[in-house]
């Protein structure tokens, strides 16, 4: 209120006129010094108004800045749960670890699997380097029953990398692809061979035991000379498209419209990606002499991803490598 405004007040609108006397020359510094007080106070509540409004607005937006980020998190959540960056094709790189790329992000333990530097992982099973009867690993662990035909084990590290492994290849879409035989115990290995035998020679009476032995030997291994007794291997298989573990679909005499492993696209890829997962073709085709084992497309041993990469660019076998 403005002093203009005090001198027009109206006191005739008061019933009593005498009250114009009580407007002293005192009473009148009185109403200055109120008007200057009510002055102060708007301005102070202009000044709280402003501050309250200031500080309203940076706390909305600080809210919206957390929000933001919380729905960015679950996108990023989300990416990760299905493997992917938003890849705009099937083929698109996601992930890459120890310079390989992968489709599948992998999580620390298994990285830590891949990378193992254990020589346990590297023992070598073969015609001349036999375990014992009473041999078997003391870390095994039993396998996600979804990507087996059977219950299967391995070791702790090879299990967590054949898991990364089959995950790998459903993403890269070898829906059918899984783990046929893993861990054998020494009592199942020489149950299958005497199998093996008893099947030879009644495909051909004419074979003796010992014949149908050395023909055996050319594709398995006598109890205790088994790599499968490890726990470091694997035999896969194409679930739709094989009736069994056989190269090429010749071999299948009781389907002639069977696939063999080394014809799948699986195989194909198996042959450049293996190795990223720790694993290596145990027995190639052409080192059968240095094996002493038959070809088999099926058959990957798990050595970590250092090893197995150097087998995998020097294209040779464990036995070469160890020597």
């Amino acid at each position: 209120m403005s002093n203009n405004e005090n001198n027009s007040l109206n006191f005739s609108s008061f019933e009593d006129d005498n009250i114009k006397d009580i407007i002293t020359p005192n009473s009148a510094n009185s109403q200055k010094g109120g008007i200057m007080q009510s002055f102060l106070k708007n301005k102070k509540s202009i000044f709280i108004t402003v501050a309250i409004t200031v500080i309203a607005v940076l706390l909305l937006v600080f809210t919206l800045l957390i929000i933001n980020n919380a729905n960015s998190n679950i996108d990023n959540d989300d990416d990760e749960k299905s493997g992917s960056s938003k890849p705009s094709s099937k083929d698109k790189v996601t992930y890459t670890t120890n310079n390989f790329e992968y489709k599948v992000k992998l999580t620390s333990d298994v990285k830590n699997a891949l990378n193992t530097k254990s020589k346990d992982y590297l023992l070598l099973v073969n015609k001349s380097n036999p375990l014992g009867e009473s041999y078997a690993p003391n870390n095994l662990l039993k396998l996600d029953s979804s990507i087996c035909t059977k219950d299967c084990e391995l070791q702790e590290y090879a299990a967590i990398a054949a898991e990364a492994l089959i995950a790998e290849m459903k993403a890269c879409g070898f829906e059918d692809i899984k783990i046929t035989s893993a861990y054998r115990s020494y009592a199942r290995q020489e149950q299958l061979f005497s199998g093996y035998v008893a099947d030879e020679m009644s495909n051909n009476p004419s074979l003796t035991e010992t014949q149908a032995k050395e023909i055996v030997l050319g594709y398995s291994a006598e109890a205790g000379y088994s790599e499968h007794q490890s726990g470091l291997c694997v035999d896969l298989i194409n679930t739709k498209k094989m009736v069994g573990l056989y190269n090429f679909g010749s071999e299948t005499p009781k389907n002639e419209y069977d696939v063999g492993f080394a014809e799948l696209e699986e195989y194909a890829w198996l042959l450049e990606n293996a190795h990223k997962f720790g694993f290596i073709l145990r027995y190639p085709e052409n080192k059968t002499g240095t094996t002493k084992y038959d070809y088999e497309s099926w058959h990957y041993r798990f050595v970590g991803v250092d090893v197995a990469t150097k087998i995998y660019k020097q294209g040779i076998t464990l036995e070469e490598y160890l020597d």
